[in-house]
């Protein structure tokens, strides 16, 4: 009998060192950079050591604090970029390399213009996402941006629900501060209220119970886990573990599916396994938000700027996604802003392919690139933006002659 006792309890503590140990050895280790393919990483951005720039929902607050810093001590324009990981991330980075944003910003500051340049992305960013950022950043903390730029990213518009850290960040009464209601906003409404739970469009996907919700039972569990975390190092990056062990099972049986796409790009001579068709509801559902978020920024006084993002420039029948849809969609963009934003570029062939990695499968990279590539974005965003900004107090100045 004692015998078993101490099997058990040996059992017990040999897992627990194990678990002590794993997560200690990946409390740096980040899911997000795995996606982004081979050699390929997250960076911050700073402008005079000041945070300006993060994919990390927490950092938002810190980011707030050095715009109004900005804003009110220093008089400066504002600038808020908001997009997905080809802002943030680098391949092959190097000690000195920037990200665009930063770039930018060493631009405005050479050429003594009176403007800085803000971040937040998320990969896979979709509208919502982008909404979403936008509304963390602004409504609690009642601060407006004088200039918003969004890279027009097609692929990201497959992707559904939001993001769990982005919804963590929205106000609470966000539903009581919203200027006004509308599909889009009425959409993230609905998806807060889902605490947390990313939502599939069109599919019978079952979401979280939240009957339980505020109930003293979820504020008991809640109580015990910000209890552990805060005791315990490794229980708090316990996410980690997890996610760490989900990519080992996953990579496996992605080895299989990636020797069965080779041998069909060898086959059919192609360079990329071509990206399916973005269903129309899916599409029609982000562009909801979209439209929602100039709604709001035309009613808070700010002026949008959107771009169409680098995209690796290969050979046309390599191009991964369907060029007439591709094109047919930017052009779409292009006509919702003709009222409530302006397009300021193509910047679709900006980078050369030699600088562009490989993605997670090695297969080559169309989204991200070296730091010489957020060298080309961050000078073009800042050269066309002060041009349109140039233009714009020009024109108004002709009209109140």
């Amino acid at each position: 009998m004692k015998s078993n006792i101490f099997a058990v309890f040996g059992s017990v503590f040999a897992g627990l060192f194990v678990f002590i140990i794993s997560t200690y050895n990946l409390q740096d280790f980040n899911s997000e950079d795995i996606g982004l393919g081979i050699n390929t990483q997250s960076k911050s951005g700073y402008r005079d050591s000041r945070l300006i720039s993060s994919n990390v929902m927490e950092d938002v607050n810190e980011i707030v604090d050095n715009f109004r810093y900005y804003k009110n001590n220093n008089k400066y324009h504002t600038a808020l970029l908001l997009g997905a990981s080809q802002l943030h991330a680098i391949n092959a980075l190097q000690e000195s390399d920037l990200l665009a944003v930063e770039v930018a910003n060493s631009r405005a500051f050479e050429n003594s213009d009176s403007l800085v340049y803000f971040q937040l992305s998320k990969p896979n960013a979709n509208f919502h996402d982008v909404l979403g950022m936008y509304l963390a950043f602004t409504l609690e903390n009642n601060e407006h941006p004088d200039y918003l730029v969004l890279p027009f990213v097609y692929d990201d518009l497959r992707e559904t629900g939001m993001q769990n850290d982005v919804i963590k960040h929205l106000p609470n009464n966000i539903q009581e501060i919203l200027p006004f209601e509308s599909e889009g906003t009425n959409q993230i409404i609905s998806l807060a209220n889902l605490e947390n739970n990313a939502v599939s469009i069109g599919t019978d996907d079952p979401v979280k119970d939240i009957t339980m919700s505020n109930s003293p039972q979820d504020a008991v569990e809640k109580y015990i886990i910000r209890s552990l975390e805060g005791f315990s190092k490794s229980y708090e990056k316990r996410g980690n573990l997890q996610s760490w062990i989900e990519f080992q099972m996953k990579y496996y049986f992605r080895k299989t599916k990636i020797g069965i796409k080779r041998i069909y790009l060898a086959s059919t001579n192609k360079h990329y396994m071509p990206i399916e068709h973005i269903q129309d509801k899916i599409s029609h559902w982000n562009i909801k938000a979209f439209i929602s978020l100039l709604k709001i920024t035309n009613f808070n006084g700010v002026k949008v700027f959107v771009y169409r993002q680098p995209h690796r420039p290969d050979k046309p029948e390599y191009f991964m996604h369907n060029r007439k849809e591709y094109d047919r969609y930017f052009a779409y963009i292009s006509e919702l802003c003709i009222e409530n934003c302006q397009v300021i570029g193509d910047f679709e062939l900006l980078v050369p392919s030699e600088y562009y990695g490989l993605n997670i499968d090695g297969f080559p990279d169309p989204f991200h690139f070296q730091g010489i590539g957020h060298k080309l974005l961050g000078e073009k965003i800042h050269t066309s933006l002060k041009a349109q900004i140039q233009l714009s107090s020009i024109n108004r100045h002709v009209v109140s002659r």
